[in-house]
């Protein structure tokens, strides 16, 4: 039994290894004719100038959008200026009136001690 089973194994196994040397899928030859070279070279150029000219129409993209971001940030910050003036102004008048108010709450409290008293 041990011995079928060695010669059928070892058959499997002899049978790959000749099988996968001669095989022709293992013969890796391309025989590229001189139009197929000539296209390659073609690709390679357009590629070549597609890189460049990318490059060159994103470094005019990013110069313009600087340009551009600095207009947006500095009008922001014009704006946030504004806002904050006009807060604070608010801010101020309500705090004259508390202080008002609390001026007037001190003097009432004061005089209704010294009617009761």
């Amino acid at each position: 039994m041990k011995k079928a089973v060695n010669d059928v194994v070892g058959g499997f196994v002899s049978g790959l290894k000749t099988g996968v040397t001669s095989s022709s899928a293992m013969k890796f030859e391309v025989d590229l004719s001189k139009k197929t070279n000539k296209k390659i070279d073609e690709i390679v150029a357009n590629v070549n100038l597609l890189q460049e000219k990318t490059i060159e129409d994103t470094q005019k993209i990013v110069k313009g959008f600087s340009k551009d971001l600095k207009d947006v940030v500095v009008e922001l910050i014009d704006n946030t200026n504004e806002s904050l003036e006009k807060v604070s102004e608010k801010v101020d008048h309500r705090w004259k009136i508390t202080q008002w108010l609390l001026a007037i709450g001190m003097v009432g409290n004061a005089v209704i001690l010294l009617v009761t008293v």
